[in-house]
Formats: structure tokens, C-alpha cells, sequence
């Protein structure tokens, strides 16, 4: 019974993303496809830009064994509660962690365009 409110939950947040990942990029934003061939390139210009989005979790949303543990010891319920939740999250976190990375490199090109 929760499963399906699960899918409807994630597929109304996915529908969103892709409204708002096919809209036009407004002023300072960059679009998805100037991002992928730019970060490409931005990769080769600093080693210290090589970030990567990490929440603390692996693919399957637990962490240490600590915490795989602590998971083990809930109910199936609380367990699925906690990982929808941490899926959440990391969507949130994931989006913000994109929007962070456009904005650098957009500001890279126009620091780039002013030099010229």
C-alpha cells in the first residue's frame, strides 16, 4: 500500500524536475547541455574542481555499518520511511549540488570573456 504512494510521490517530484529541466534557462543560468560539454573542459582547467555530489550514502541509500546496523534494528516500516526520506534528500541536495556547479562554471566563462 505505501509502495504505490512511493511511486506517485517520486514521480511527481521526477515530472517536476523535467518541467523545470526543459524550461529555458533564465538570465546567469546555464542550460543542461552547455553544462555537460562545458564541464568536460573545466575539468581539465583545475584538479581541484573535480567534485563530485556525495550525501554520505552509497547507492543504496546507507551509509557505515554503523548505520546499516541501525537499519537492520527498525521495523520494515521505519526502514522504508527512513530511506524515502533520505532519497528526498538527496534529490534536494543533488539539485542544489548541480545549481552550485552551473553557477561556477558560468561564472568561469564570463570571467573568461571579460579577460578577452
Amino acid at each position: 500500500m505505501k509502495k504505490p504512494a512511493n511511486r506517485a510521490a517520486s514521480s511527481a517530484s521526477s515530472g517536476k524536475e523535467s518541467s523545470e529541466e526543459s524550461s529555458a534557462p533564465e538570465e546567469g543560468e546555464v542550460s543542461d547541455s552547455d553544462s555537460n560539454s562545458s564541464s568536460s573542459s573545466s575539468d581539465s582547467d583545475s584538479s581541484s574542481e573535480d567534485e563530485e555530489f556525495c550525501d554520505g550514502y552509497g547507492e543504496d541509500f546507507m551509509g557505515d555499518e554503523e548505520d546499516r546496523a541501525r537499519l537492520e534494528q527498525m521495523t520494515e516500516k521505519e526502514r522504508e520511511q527512513e530511506l524515502f526520506n533520505r532519497i528526498e534528500k538527496r534529490e534536494v541536495l543533488k539539485r542544489r549540488f548541480e545549481i552550485k556547479k552551473k553557477l561556477k562554471n558560468a561564472k568561469k566563462k564570463e570571467k573568461k570573456k571579460k579577460k578577452k
